[in-house]
């Protein structure tokens, strides 16, 4: 199975048609995922109990488990543990025009950089992008507040996880 939030709309709406159903139904799924926040398949209000349930034997609803949080003046830094027990740094920064997320995009990074204690941290994996995205709706639910800035600067080398990260940017630029 599947991460729900792996899912780039792209990606729903070709999914949708080869199963059966209308590709204007994923702008219905992604309102209730990221705009009504829905946490799993029965919260979700704007699709059919027969589409809930197709979407509920093929995919799942991620999280992660925050292991630690340091927090400052502005700054709150987040330790997340992923499903398979690696884990990420995500730094959210409070800033007068908004809030900004900083997200990992690996677990552990192979760069080396001497400026940089994640390159003491060997790479462990490339993270997907739904992992990306719940680093941000996990921030925003914990806070209860809304990401207006995204920058992807935390663990790992953005551009060695390539496709995972564009996908990223696909869901979370929409």
């Amino acid at each position: 199975m599947t991460d729900i939030f792996s899912l780039t709309y792209e990606q729903a709406c070709s999914w949708l048609c080869e199963n059966g159903f209308r590709a204007t139904q994923s702008a219905n799924i992604f309102r209730d995922i990221y705009k009504n926040k829905a946490a799993s398949f029965d919260e979700m209000k704007s699709v059919s109990a027969k589409l809930k349930r197709f979407l509920s034997d093929n995919f799942y609803f991620g999280m992660l488990k925050i292991d630690e949080i340091l927090q400052s003046v502005d700054t709150v830094k987040y330790l997340f543990e992923l499903s398979d027990g690696c884990r990420v740094e995500t730094v959210l920064m409070r800033q007068k025009y908004g809030n900004s997320v900083c997200i990992s995009t690996q677990s552990g990074c192979n760069m080396g950089c001497k400026f940089c204690c994640s390159g003491q941290m060997k790479k462990q994996r490339d993270l997907t992008a739904g992992e990306m995205i719940l680093q941000i709706l996990s921030v925003e639910k914990h806070q209860n507040i809304t990401i207006s800035n995204i920058t992807v600067m935390g663990i790992g080398e953005p551009f060695d996880n390539y496709r995972a990260l564009c996908d990223f940017i696909d869901i979370a630029t929409l």
